[in-house]
């Protein structure tokens, strides 16, 4: 007998409602129990098809989305819809959609059997329809190579139009083809015209033309030294040059050994954690030729590498400050401490592996705009949680804390720095982060107090960078090349 078979119905019976428990005593007769008790499936998966992120309905209109689920074979394909704001939108059985008031609602379908999976779009109800005068496709790099993508982007006006999907078209899709989304992808050398139209009944559009080149197969390729050795969580561009200077990079396919230690995706190298793994770069090309190079990377113990192209580790301390990515920088906006001033506190979001003996040093590039011209804030490192009790740095060293030391940088932001060796002093309470060991840490946290205005708004942390150096004299010499 096929015990998953009875276990299936068993737990579909059980949804259901109701069930009967039948014992046998011989597991001998497998297609007459199959032919009882047939096989039962739910619904594991549900997608709602839309070209929009969010879709606008007018107040007193209604309207359906198409879906499928999967698998088509469930014994219950029945869906059951819903929706978040019953002011805003109705929905019915059937999945029609009714627009009562403007707002933003979400609605949701999910499977009458089972709790596996569901679906949900946003949908934005308005109570008139702003319409399109014109598209501007925004790229100034209009070539693709051949087997490529180029991703067109667009501006439209005016920038509140309701209906802001386009429907894109190539005059020769022989040399290359594009998607709902405005994706080129290259076919073969040559030219087409790409044409974007507003569906809101006004018919506007806008063309452009794209030219295919052909692919120049790649020889050799090199990755940049300092792609070599990443730090944990590391998020880079992966950075390599290749043989000839015209080649066409893009055909070369990017492979990680070990993806425990580091991934690669779209050109971008994401360390995950300690340890090495092999980056192979590969490419293959219609004349018969290929190139494959392999490059060990290592991600080493106790090394920091934070910057904000990617992502920011970086987050407020319990509900303090306010956070922000932008131009490859976190910035950092104060609260008010009290009637009169203001603090910043923030931390990375995950544990923190050191090992002072390697990487001594940890540094903080740093910004402060907004501070009242008399203004001597108070800079804090709390560090604690994990292998150590716990402790301060501060810029005075005193009162049992450890010092933090300042550089200045060429463009006139700050560099603060703390020295995690034993050998420097440093002390967290009664224990030191011991040499020559990896020691994680729960909470490294960042911290400006007693900020006083320059104007009636709070002072700005522009965060650079956070980055550990094996030497002061290779922090100093980082700035005076950075």
């Amino acid at each position: 007998m096929k015990y998953i078979s009875l276990l299936k119905y068993i737990a579909m019976s059980v949804l259901l409602g109701s069930f009967t428990l039948i014992l046998y005593t011989s597991c001998d007769d497998n297609d007459d129990y199959k032919e009882q008790m047939g096989e039962n499936h739910i619904l594991s998966d549900i997608k709602i098809y839309t070209t929009m992120d969010t879709v606008p309905l007018l107040v007193g209109r209604d309207t359906t989305f198409a879906y499928t689920v999967t698998p088509d074979y469930a014994t219950d394909t029945t869906v059951v819809w819903s929706s978040g704001d019953k002011t805003i939108a109705t929905v019915d059985k059937s999945g029609r959609i009714k627009g009562l008031s403007p707002g933003k609602v979400y609605i949701t379908v999910a499977p009458k059997v089972g709790y596996a999976t569901s679906a949900t779009i946003p949908v934005r109800v308005i109570d008139r329809i702003v319409y399109t005068q014109d598209i501007t496709i925004t790229n100034t790099d209009l070539e693709v190579y051949e087997t490529d993508k180029l991703q067109l982007k667009t501006a439209l006006t005016p920038s509140d139009v309701t209906y802001y999907a386009l429907k894109w078209t190539s005059s020769n899709e022989s040399v290359a083809t594009v998607s709902a989304n405005g994706i080129v992808a290259g076919i073969k050398e040559g030219t087409a015209t790409i044409t974007a139209t507003s569906v809101d009944g006004t018919n506007v559009s806008k063309s452009v033309t794209i030219t295919v080149r052909p692919i120049i197969p790649v020889t050799d390729v090199e990755l940049d030294p300092s792609m070599l050795d990443i730090a944990k969580y590391e998020v880079a561009k992966l950075l390599f040059t290749v043989t000839p200077s015209n080649a066409t990079a893009s055909s070369l396919v990017w492979t990680c050994s070990n993806k425990e230690v580091a991934t690669i995706e779209n050109g971008i190298l994401t360390a995950v954690g300690a340890g090495t793994t092999t980056l192979t770069a590969t490419g293959t090309y219609a004349d018969g030729s290929k190139v494959e190079k392999a490059f060990k990377i290592t991600v080493p113990e106790g090394k920091v590498n934070d910057t904000f192209i990617y992502k920011s580790l970086w987050i407020p301390r319990s509900g303090n400050s306010v956070t922000e990515t932008k131009n490859g920088k976190l910035y950092v906006k104060s609260v008010a401490q009290d009637a009169t001033q203001y603090k910043i506190q923030f931390e990375r979001s995950v544990y923190t592996d050191v090992n002072p003996t390697i990487y001594p040093l940890l540094a903080f590039k740093v910004n402060l705009t907004g501070l009242a011209s008399s203004n001597n804030p108070n800079f804090v490192l709390d560090v604690w949680g994990g292998d150590i009790t716990g402790g301060k740095y501060t810029l005075n060293g005193g009162h049992r804390n450890n010092a933090m030391e300042r550089k200045n940088a060429k463009d006139g932001s700050v560099i603060h720095f703390v020295r995690l060796n034993s050998a420097s002093g440093a002390k967290f309470g009664s224990s030191v982060i011991e040499d020559n060991k990896l020691s994680t840490i729960q909470h490294f946290i960042f911290e400006i107090w007693e900020m006083k205005s320059a104007t009636s708004a709070a002072p700005v942390l522009e965060v650079s960078w956070i980055k550990t150096f094996k030497t002061e004299s290779e922090l100093q010499n980082y700035l005076d090349n950075e």
